[in-house]
């Protein structure tokens, strides 16, 4: 004999709460190293033209490309700036929009690509093409133990890609086989 399980709307709306509550909790862990900044760092609302164009020689750090730094405001209208006067082109077609990245990259290549989430700049990602370096002194190409030197905070993921321990921005630095850089992703919201 099989019994029915009733309940009553009180119990299936409690059941509905709980659930947006795990989702909730588990949405805000997954995302901790980002979300968190934003109440530490304000959003800080740039001039496209003060920017200019980014270009494959500039330099990074783990929360900037030359002058564009992370939490730099403005909605999907603003980035596209970068299609309109440097001709980047549209990522993989991420065009942004509600609830959407938009990532642009400066050529075919990808070379460089920018994401754009939540109306600041969030992410980027170089890779061969990309002839500028780190803040020490890393580019493309660079050996494994160079950036290991360089970057011992960085811990070991699988046998290609290192990732930063430490509280800053997130950071996957990519190696060939051969123990070769060949692409580095910082930040968030990167869709990959």
């Amino acid at each position: 004999m099989k019994k029915k399980i009733l309940l009553r709307k009180s119990q299936i709306l409690f059941l509905v709460g709980f659930i947006l509550i795990i989702l909730l909790l588990f949405m805000y862990s997954c995302c901790n190293n980002c979300d968190d900044t934003d109440d530490e760092v304000p959003c800080v609302q740039a001039d496209f033209f003060t920017l200019g164009c980014p270009d494959t020689s500039n330099n990074i750090t783990w929360n900037s490309f030359g002058n564009w730094e992370f939490n730099l405001c403005g909605d999907d209208k603003f980035a596209k700036q970068l299609v309109a006067h440097c001709n980047w082109i549209i990522y993989q077609g991420h065009e942004g929009g509600y609830g959407e990245v938009l990532e642009l990259a400066i050529d075919t290549n990808n070379s460089i690509v920018f994401c754009w989430a939540n109306n600041k700049f969030s992410s980027f990602l170089v890779k061969e093409g990309w002839i500028g370096q780190s803040d020490e002194g890393i580019k493309i190409g660079s050996k494994l133990n160079s950036f290991i030197n360089a970057y011992p905070n960085f811990i070991k993921l699988n046998n290609n890609v290192w990732k930063n321990n430490s509280d800053e921005f997130p950071v996957l630095a990519k190696f060939s086989n051969d123990s070769i850089l060949i692409e580095i992703l910082v930040g968030c919201s990167f869709v990959y």
